[in-house]
């Protein structure tokens, strides 16, 4: 059959109620399991704990809700990621993924594999995934379309003048 956006299974009035009227409905939970990196600072070890822990908590929403759910680390291997997802039967993959092997670069990567394997999937598409990691990209395509953007620059070295901003300022790596 056609594919149907998951956005429309799980959001919206009711679709709790619809998508437990479809029993067995097997959900892969897939979280980025970064807890084996060398690099990091104590900060970045809450983090990979709260991702392992919010993995925990969609599993267990699932169940309550009636779903079948697993949870899975996501491989950096595509094919080792779709040989687990085939091994499991999962009809529908909770996306919690925002880096693979610490490079949160390839955030879009699970999602473009995901696509072209037609397995449906929560969270943004690809394209906006890669678009939201691309912040001047994403600054004007929102103000192209009419949405208000705050004033920024962007800088290549670090130390170009702030002409026109007023501190605070929020600084986000490009």
């Amino acid at each position: 059959g056609d594919l149907v956006p998951v956005t429309e299974l799980l959001d919206g009035p009711g679709a709790v109620a619809a998508a437990s009227s479809s029993p067995g409905l097997r959900v892969g939970v897939l979280f980025n399991d970064d807890r084996n990196l060398a690099q990091g600072s104590k900060d970045d070890a809450v983090a990979v704990e709260s991702v392992a822990s919010c993995a925990d908590a969609v599993v267990d929403a699932c169940r309550e809700h009636g779903w079948e759910a697993v949870r899975l680390a996501c491989p950096r291997d595509p094919r080792a990621l779709l040989e687990r997802l085939a091994e499991h039967q999962v009809d529908v993959v909770f996306n919690l993924v925002e880096a693979l092997d610490g490079d949160a670069r390839l955030e879009a990567a699970l999602g473009w594999v995901l696509e072209l394997a037609r397995v449906p999937f929560t969270g943004a598409p690809p394209r906006a995934m890669q678009l939201a990691l691309e912040k001047p990209v994403a600054r004007a395509v929102l103000a192209a379309a009419g949405v208000a953007v705050p004033k920024g620059r962007t800088l290549a070295r670090g130390d170009e003048p702030l002409d026109g901003l007023t501190y605070p300022v929020i600084v986000k790596p490009a």
